[in-house]
C-alpha cells in the first residue's frame, strides 16, 4: 500500500515540472518532497484529531490525496503531450540528418572533457547511495534512541489511534519533535513492518545532496563546484552512517537544506522567486522544527532573507517574510499546543543540553569541546592531539574540563576509538577543517552572496555552541551545521578541475572504511547484517537484550494475553518487544508501580501481565483487588501473571 503515497508524490512532482512551478529536476524533486512531506503531517494530525490514526484510516487518506492529484492532473492536462504535424518526406529525411548530426556532436561532448568529470561523480554517488542503500533494506532499525522513543512511540500511537500524549516512562516519546516519526508511522502503518523504515534518512541523504549543488549553483559554482559539492555530503562519515538508519538528524538536515534552497532562489537578482518559493520555504523550515530542535541553524539565514527581500521589495518583502513565520507555525502548532497544555519545559529536547551560562570561560571550553569531539576519527595521533589540545585550552583559561555547565555527559566518551564508525559519534574531523579553510578563503572571493552565505554559517556556528553544551552524542547535532557548509567548498574549487581531483580521491578514500565497517550495520568482516536474522540485528547495540527479550516475548505469545502492562526505565529498549509480539498483536502499556502498587485509570485497562525491568518482590498488589505473581525473570527481566489465571496458566508457560 506504500504504492499510494509515492504515486502522490509522483503526480507533484508532474505537475510541478509541467506547470514550471520550479526550473530544473533537482527543484522539482525538492519541492515535491516539501508538498508530500506536508501531506503527511496533515494526514496525522487530521486523524488524531477525530481518532482515526490506524492503518485503514491512513490507506483512505492516501488514496483520497492519489484521486485528488491525479484528477487534478488529468485536468490540467498534465499526462496530454503536444500534437506534431507531419512534414513532408523530403523535410522528415533531412530532419533525420540533422538529428543524426546534433546527437553524435551531443555524444561526443558527453563523453569528452569538463562533462566526463560530471559522469564520474554521478557514478559515485550512485555507487555509495546504492551500498547504503542495500544496507538500509537488509538491516532493521536498530540505532539506541530509534529502540528507546522513535519507533515506540510510532507503536503506541497506532495502539491509540492518535499522537496525544499518552502515559509512557519515556519522556522523549511525547515532548520530542515528531516530524520524522510522523513520515515513519505513515510507511509502517502502509507496510505493516518496519522493512523500509532506514530508507527515510537514506532519500534524506539524497536529497541533501541535491539541495546542497543547487545552493552551491545559486553562490556562483559552475557544474563542477556542484557536482563536487553533491557528492562531498556522501563522503561525510556521519551522513554515511546515518543515511542506513532511523535517526532523525539527516532528515532534519535534509529540511533545513531544502529551506535554503527556497530562500536563495527568493533572493536571485535575475527572476526572483515566486511565491511558490516563499510557501515551499515555509513548509520546508516548519518541517525542519518539526522534525529537530537544531533547526534554529536557519534563523542566520532567514534575517539575511528578510533583510534583502524588505530591501528590494519593500512592502512586498514585509509580507513574504511574514508569511514564511506564518506558515512554520501552522506546521509546529498541533505539536508545540500539546507540548505547552502537558509541560512547556520539556519541549523540544534541545533544553537537555542546553547551555545556560555565557560566561567567556563557559563558550570558549564549550567551542573548544565541541570541536575536539569531532577528531573522533580512526587515526590515534590525531585524537591524542585533539585530546591535549582541549585540555591545555582548559588549563589556560583556568576551566574545569568536566564542569557541568558545558558538560552534558561522560568525557570519556568524547574521543574513544571504538566509536568511530557509530552514528551516535563519528567524527568527521578532516570535513571540519576543510570547511573552515573554505569559508575563509569565500570571504575574500569578489562574491558579496558566497561572502554573506558563510557569514551566516558563522553566525548559525557560534549560536551552536553557545546555546547546546557538550555531549557525547553532539557529532549528530553538527551534521546540519556541516551540510550547510558543502556548497561554500562548491564555490572555493569551482572550475579548478585538478584541486577537484585530488580533494575527490582524499575525501572517498577516507569514507570507504566508514561505509563498510558500520558498527550497528557492518557489511565486511566476520559479523554482518547478512549473517544473522532480522530480529535478531534489532540488539546489535545491546547483544545482553537478545535472549532475554526473545525468551519474554515467546511468553507473552505463548499465553494470549493481548495487553501488557510495562514498567521499564527511561532508557529501556521498548520497540524489541513491540517488534517481537507483533505477529500476536499484543499492545503494551506503561503503568506506574510504587512501593509495590500498580496504578491503572480503570478496570477495563487491567492487563493479564506485567513486564518490568528491575528487581521487584514477589507479589505486586494491584489496587488491593489483584494480585500479580512472577513466573519468569533473567537478566532484570521480569514477567508478573494475575494470580487468578495463576494457577491454570503458570503450568502452560
Amino acid at each position: 500500500m506504500i504504492i499510494f503515497p509515492i504515486a502522490v508524490f509522483l503526480f507533484v512532482l508532474m505537475i510541478t515540472k509541467r506547470r514550471a512551478v520550479v526550473e530544473n529536476w533537482r527543484e522539482v524533486f525538492l519541492f515535491s518532497s516539501t508538498i508530500t512531506g506536508r501531506f503527511t503531517v496533515f494526514v496525522v494530525e487530521i486523524l488524531s484529531l477525530f481518532h482515526m490514526l490506524s492503518w485503514p484510516g491512513i490507506l483512505v487518506s492516501w488514496v483520497a490525496l492519489f484521486l485528488a492529484t491525479m484528477i487534478f492532473a488529468w485536468k490540467r492536462r498534465i499526462f496530454s503531450s503536444p500534437v506534431h504535424r507531419p512534414e513532408p518526406l523530403k523535410q522528415n529525411k533531412e530532419n533525420k540528418k540533422l538529428k543524426n548530426k546534433d546527437f553524435q556532436n551531443k555524444t561526443k561532448v558527453l563523453f569528452s572533457g569538463f562533462p566526463k568529470t560530471i559522469l564520474f561523480f554521478l557514478g559515485v554517488l550512485a555507487v555509495f547511495g546504492g551500498v547504503t542503500f542495500i544496507i538500509a533494506i537488509v538491516a532493521p532499525p536498530n540505532t539506541w534512541d530509534s529502540m528507546t522513543y522513535h519507533l515506540a512511540r510510532i507503536m503506541h500511537w497506532l495502539d491509540n489511534r492518535s499522537v496525544y500524549f499518552y502515559e509512557a516512562a519515556n519522556d522523549r516519546q511525547n515532548f520530542y519533535p515528531p516530524g520524522a516519526e510522523y513520515i515513519l508511522l505513515n510507511i509502517y502503518a502502509l507496510m505493516n513492518s518496519d522493512r523500509c523504515l532506514n530508507l527515510l534518512q537514506w532519500a534524506a541523504g539524497m536529497g541533501s545532496a541535491a539541495g546542497v549543488s543547487l545552493i552551491a549553483g545559486y553562490l556562483g559554482a559552475g557544474l563542477l563546484g556542484q557536482a563536487f559539492a553533491g557528492v562531498l555530503v556522501f563522503t561525510i562519515p556521519m551522513a554515511i552512517l546515518q543515511s542506513s538508519s532511523t535517526q532523525t538528524d539527516l532528515i532534519a538536515s535534509f529540511w533545513i537544506v531544502t529551506t535554503l534552497v527556497f530562500l536563495m532562489r527568493s533572493m536571485r537578482d535575475i527572476k526572483p522567486g515566486s511565491w511558490c518559493d516563499i510557501i515551499a520555504a515555509g513548509m520546508a523550515a516548519g518541517m525542519a522544527f518539526l522534525t529537530k530542535g537544531t533547526a534554529f541553524v536557519i534563523l542566520p539565514f532567514f534575517l539575511w532573507f528578510a533583510v534583502r527581500s524588505i530591501q528590494t521589495e519593500k512592502i512586498k518583502g514585509v509580507f513574504k517574510s511574514a508569511m514564511v513565520l506564518a506558515i512554520i507555525l501552522m506546521v509546529i502548532f498541533p505539536w508545540v499546543a500539546r507540548c505547552v497544555q502537558a509541560d512547556k519545559g520539556k519541549m523540544g529536547g534541545i533544553s537537555d543540553v542546553s547551555l545556560k551560562d555565557h560566561s567567556w570561560q563557559c563558550l570558549i571550553s564549550n567551542t573548544s569541546k565541541h570541536l575536539a569531539s569531532e577528531c573522533e576519527v580512526p587515526f590515534l595521533p590525531i585524537m591524542k592531539a585533539c585530546a591535549a589540545n582541549v585540555t591545555g585550552v582548559h588549563r589556560f583559561i583556568n576551566f574545569k574540563l568536566d564542569d557541568e555547565r558545558t558538560t552534558g555527559g561522560d568525557l570519556r566518551e568524547m574521543l574513544l576509538s571504538s566509536q568511530v564508525f557509530e552514528e551516535d559519534h563519528a567524527g568527521n574531523f578532516f570535513h571540519v577543517l576543510f570547511f573552515m579553510v573554505c569559508a575563509v578563503t569565500a570571504l575574500f572571493l569578489k562574491n558579496w552572496k558566497a561572502r554573506f552565505y558563510v557569514i551566516c554559517c558563522f553566525i548559525a556556528a557560534a549560536v551552536f555552541v553557545s546555546t547546546v553544551k557538550w555531549n557525547p552524542w553532539v557529532n549528530r547535532f553538527h551534521l546540519p551545521l556541516l551540510l550547510i557548509t558543502v556548497p561554500v567548498a562548491g564555490v572555493v574549487v569551482n572550475n579548478r578541475k585538478w584541486i577537484v581531483w585530488i580533494l575527490s580521491a582524499i575525501f572517498l578514500c577516507l569514507a570507504v572504511p566508514v561505509l563498510l565497517h558500520n558498527n550497528s550495520r557492518p557489511i565486511s568482516g566476520e559479523k554482518t547484517i547478512f549473517s544473522f536474522p532480522w530480529s535478531y540485528q534489532y540488539f546489535w547495540k545491546r547483544p545482553d537484550l537478545l535472549e532475554p527479550y526473545h525468551n519474554a516475548a515467546q511468553i507473552i505469545t505463548k499465553s494470549g494475553c493481548r495487553h501488557v502492562g510495562i514498567n521499564i526505565g527511561g532508557d529501556s529498549w521498548e520497540y524489541p518487544f513491540w517488534a517481537l509480539t507483533k505477529e500476536s498483536r499484543v499492545r503494551f502499556s506503561y503503568l506506574k508501580i510504587e512501593d509495590g502498587k500498580v496504578n491503572y485509570k480503570q478496570d477495563d485497562d487491567l492487563p493479564c501481565l506485567l513486564l518490568t525491568e528491575g528487581s521487584r518482590g514477589q507479589n505486586l498488589i494491584y489496587d488491593m483487588k489483584h494480585h500479580f505473581r512472577q513466573i519468569w525473570n533473567q537478566n532484570s527481566v521480569n514477567i508478573y501473571l494475575q494470580e487468578e489465571f495463576f494457577k491454570s496458566d503458570a503450568k502452560k508457560l
